[in-house]
């Protein structure tokens, strides 16, 4: 399993020169599901622009600011300076693909260490939400998490909301197709996103 990571794509880095103004990323819950995660999951075309994919592994290591410092990172760098000058405020959100992780299999953990706790600890935040496609039915789910670090540990603006696909519901669809072990993570900051740790 190859997994990617910063200049091992030439190309989403091209796209993102070439989007227009004002355009963001804001797909919703039955978006992510049926257009990004049910691709990857089941080895299907994504969009010509890619989400950055990470290892469940990264994502227990680093800080959540550490996760989002590369191009490649929806939300990104979309900001700047305006024409007058004045800088523009940073995108708070942040979308990758996480291979391995056991919210797969949909097994959650009231906290997930981080760096053996010594940066932090994400905590699950309330029960898992279904996601429903067009025509009612159950395909997805997600959870919430909340990022805490500090000695003692202290809620900060990070959070993020993982997303999975129903098996049951998608089983029914790819009989003996290959699968792989996706989720899809968004990552929010919610201050404005800055350059200080």
């Amino acid at each position: 399993m190859m997994i990617m990571g910063p200049g091992s794509s030439t190309k989403s880095f091209d796209l993102m020169a070439e989007i227009p103004p004002g355009w963001r990323f804001k797909p919703t819950d039955e978006e992510i599901v049926h257009d990004y995660l049910s691709n990857k999951v089941l080895l299907d075309p994504l969009p010509d622009f890619c989400i950055e994919e990470i290892d469940a592994e990264d994502l227990r290591a680093k800080h959540p600011k550490c996760l989002v410092k590369t191009p490649y990172s929806y939300g990104n760098e979309l900001g700047g300076v305006s024409k007058k000058g004045k800088e523009k405020e940073r995108e708070k959100e942040w979308y990758l693909f996480i291979y391995e992780d056991e919210y797969f299999d949909g097994k959650t953990r009231r906290i997930e260490t981080v760096g053996n706790g010594v940066i932090g600890e994400w905590r699950f935040d309330g029960g898992e939400e279904q996601i429903r496609n067009s025509e009612g039915n159950v395909f997805g789910f997600k959870i919430f998490l909340q990022f805490y670090s500090g000695n003692p540990p202290k809620r900060t603006p990070w959070r993020m909301i993982k997303y999975r696909l129903d098996m049951e519901f998608w089983d029914n669809k790819i009989s003996d197709q290959e699968v792989e072990n996706w989720i899809l993570g968004r990552i929010i900051n919610g201050r404005e996103y800055n350059d200080t740790f």
